[in-house]
Parts: C-alpha cells; structure tokens; sequence
C-alpha cells in the first residue's frame, strides 16, 4: 500500500505493516479508542438510557443505536476508530450497524429465552452477503 496525501492526512493512519497483518490475520489491535474516563462517562449514558431499560423492556432494541443514541453516535466516529477503517477500506465510509452483546452476569437460558454470558468469535462477513467483503468490525 503506498502512502496516498489521503492516507499521510490521517492522524490514526495504519501502517503498512499494519494494514498487512490485517488482510494475512484477519484482525489488528487492540487500540485505545476511549480514555478510562471518557469510557466511564459514555458507559453511565449507556447503561442509563439503553442496557438498563433493556432489562425490564424485552423489546428494547440493542442494534443500531448510533441513529438515536448521541454518545454511540460519537464513539463510532472517533478518528481513532475511523482513520483506522479508512487505512483498510479508504475515505467514503458508512457505520452500517451498530450492535451490544449484553452479557448480563450468570445468565443461563430460561425456556425459550436465551440469555448468554459469552458471545464466541466469529467472522462477520459469514452473516452478510457482500461481494468483495469490504466491512470491517470494531
């Protein structure tokens, strides 16, 4: 990959090497995206406006809340998180989807309700059926 003036404008650009071992491995990382204080604030907003209702609200959706939730809206673009994309995929980016795995502590399936303490690894280009696969999870 060489270094184009859009990628040298990025101030969380991947390198080379990087950007190799992304396409070889599949995965790079981790890297900070929040400050342990700045995960605190948005963790309390989280947890306030859509873990806690999720728990007494079964139809409480967990899946693209950047589209009405300000501070997930904001997390998903930290130049931290998409300079990083855009060093993979290039300038014109989308937050196609937005997703918690809520694992709440010792849950165990109940009947038809499953609720899981651990969500496995998995490749998210097996659930989509985009040609060339050109997503990236974060």
């Amino acid at each position: 990959m060489s270094e184009t003036p859009f990628i040298s404008s990025l101030h969380y650009a991947l390198s080379k090497a990087e950007v190799e071992a992304y396409h070889r491995d599949g995965v790079i990382g981790p890297y900070a995206l929040l400050s342990p204080a700045e995960m605190d604030e948005a963790w309390a907003g989280i947890d306030r406006e859509i873990i806690g209702p999720g728990a007494t609200d079964p139809d409480l959706d967990y899946h693209d809340r950047h589209l009405d939730h300000g501070t997930v809206s904001r997390i998903c673009r930290r130049p931290e998180l998409t300079d990083r994309v855009a060093s993979l995929l290039g300038p014109d980016l989308m937050i196609w989807r937005s997703n918690f795995q809520v694992k709440q502590p010792a849950a165990r399936a109940v009947g038809d309700a499953q609720n899981y303490t651990k969500v496995p690894w998995h490749q998210d280009g097996a659930y989509y059926d985009l040609q060339p696969q050109v997503l990236v999870s974060a």
